[in-house]
């Protein structure tokens, strides 16, 4: 029961976070953007539908990074330099 209630926790604390960026996000848009470029304010919809885009390429390039960091699983890497670390 108490493993529920952290997940609980932790759900709540997510989605406080993600509620937070889409509000930074939506008031950084509308408070620069349309006086520089001339655009139109950003709707809520949209400030989520940004967020979720950020989130997902961080998740995939947070991926290719760790991909990147371990050579010696990286076949592609041994099969160029032969093995030995660069």
């Amino acid at each position: 029961m108490n493993n529920l209630k952290h997940h609980g926790r932790r759900a709540l604390r997510s989605i406080l976070v993600l509620l937070a960026s889409i509000i930074v996000i939506l008031w950084g848009w509308n408070s620069a953007i349309p006086d520089l470029f001339g655009l139109q304010p950003m709707h809520f919809k949209q400030a989520m539908g940004l967020t979720v885009l950020l989130v997902v390429l961080s998740f995939i390039l947070q991926l290719g990074s760790r991909y990147g960091r371990d050579k010696d699983a990286n076949p592609y890497h041994k099969e160029t330099t032969g093995g030995k670390q660069a």
